[in-house]
Parts: structure tokens; sequence; C-alpha cells
């Protein structure tokens, strides 16, 4: 629970009240993959029985997301291999050979591309811009996104590390590597040509104080605001889910949604010290 002081209008004081649940909290001694198998790990077989899976990595700039969803650094140098990306292709790849699924004669492709200044671009293939379009059953679509049919996790790192080294950064009083867009990673099921499922791996860019960018330049600030509003939908979005599930639903899938909040103070830098993470899993 978190008390917050605040004044009535008449300027007296009085204190507000908010309470919030986790379903799980991380010291600064847990790994990714610890995290993973709390977080992400249970939704991978969602997408093997037609459903689609997200997992958010949400939280303030500097608090570990990108560390978290792609992998350990070394200087500007990311281990790919010890990120949620790649342990989710391992498990992944591990299924297919399952009996139960390998009967299904199912195809793995993936996608990376990011959001930045409210345009989508696709990070595989030279950050070509993207249209982001509903149909007529108001469902969204991802117009010109390029799929990579993958064999095997190596193929998997080789598209993560590709789709970095184009990705939006930028520095600020916080963070000298600072994400200024939101990465989503798609692994995608194909059976005959056909969606079988998804699991969407989203890095979110850090929400940032006005206090963050102040002796940034003008782009920087920009680029902050942007990042901050699309951050405030998706929270109201968030929200709304239990209480709009048939915005969600689609004929024999199972939606789900998974967050995880990385969170530390700003002047902290390390990765993983409080994180935690929310889960809105919603079986439809």
């Amino acid at each position: 629970m978190v008390h917050e002081p605040k004044q009535k209008v008449d300027r007296t004081p009085f204190i507000k009240n908010h309470t919030f649940r986790f379903d799980h909290a991380f010291d600064d001694s847990a790994t990714n993959e610890m995290v993973y198998r709390s977080t992400a790990r249970p939704l991978v077989e969602t997408i093997f029985e037609g459903g689609m899976a997200t997992c958010f990595a949400y939280g303030q700039t500097g608090s570990g997301k990108t560390h978290t969803m792609g992998g350990d650094f070394s200087g500007k140098n990311q281990d790919c291999s010890k990120g949620i990306y790649a342990l989710v292709a391992e498990d992944v790849f591990l299924m297919l050979k399952k009996p139960e699924y390998k009967k299904l004669d199912l195809q793995v492709y993936a996608a990376f591309s990011e959001i930045y200044n409210e345009k989508r671009f696709d990070l595989l293939n030279q950050k070509a811009k993207l249209c982001v379009l509903d149909d007529r059953k108001k469902q969204t679509h991802v117009v010109g996104l390029q799929e990579r049919e993958v064999k095997c996790t190596e193929d998997i790192l080789k598209l993560i590390e590709m789709g970095n080294s184009c990705r939006a950064t930028g520095q600020n009083a916080v963070n000298a590597h600072s994400s200024r867009s939101h990465a989503i990673f798609d692994i995608i099921l194909r059976s005959k040509g056909k969606l079988h499922g998804k699991f969407s791996l989203i890095d979110l860019a850090g929400n940032e104080r006005a206090a963050d960018t102040c002796t940034a330049n003008g782009q920087t600030q920009k680029e902050g605001a942007k990042i901050n509003e699309s951050l405030l939908t998706l929270k109201v979005s968030a929200l709304k889910i239990p209480h709009q599930s048939k915005l969600y639903t689609h004929p024999g899938r199972r939606p789900c949604a998974r967050l995880h909040f990385p969170h530390q103070p700003a002047h902290h830098h390390h990765p993983h010290l409080c994180q935690t993470q929310i889960q809105l899993t919603q079986t439809i």
C-alpha cells in the first residue's frame, strides 16, 4: 500500500491510500531466467493451443527492461542468449518436438519492429515504415511487416541482434543507453500458411520525468513526451481488459496478456532491483 499526502480544496491535509497487488517480486539476486519462469514461460503453451500471448516489460527509464527482455549488457554489447526473447524461443522449439504438437506440422516465423514517435518501422527490413490498419472486423493489421522463417534458437538470436542494431536509442540524465522506441518481437506459429498462434514480446521505452530530460535537446524531449503519452494510453487500455473482455475475444482463440514491470529508483542502475510483474492473464 502507498500512502500519498494530498490537500483538499480548503488546503486541509489528508492521506490517500493506494493498494497494489503483485503476483511476484524479485530482488537484486534474481536472474533473467528466474523472472522468465514466473512471467512469460507459462504462456508459451498458449500459442501451441491456438492462443495469442503478450508479455510487456514496463517501467521507468533505466530500470532494466531491455536487459530483461534482450539479455545481459557488457558496456554497449548485449548477450542476446540471456534474455526473455531467447528463453521463449528455446521453449518454443522444445515444444515443437512433443508428439501432440509435432503432428500439427507447425512452422515458426519471427518479426521485429519498433514504434518510434507514433510511427512503426520494420527492424528486419532496413527500418521500412509500416502502415497499421483496421479491417472491417476491427482487427488490426501491420501492413508490410516482414516475417522470417526460423528453424532454431540460433536463427532467432541472429534476428534479435540485427533488429537491436537498428533500434532507436539515445541518452538522458538517467540512462546513457536509453531505448527511444517500443520494440515488438513476434514469434509466430503457422500451419499450412494459416496463423495458429503468436507470442508478442514487447520491450517498452521507459517513462520519463521532466527532470530526466530537462538538460536534453529538443528531439529527446519530444521523444520523451511521445513515450509518456503512449504509455498512458497503454495503462488505460490494460485497466479496461477485465471489463471489456469481448473486445479481446477471437473465435477459437485464447487471448492472454502478462505484464512484467521492472522498477527501481531513477538514480540506481542495477537491472533487477525491486523487479515486479503484474499478471493480467485472461482466458476466454
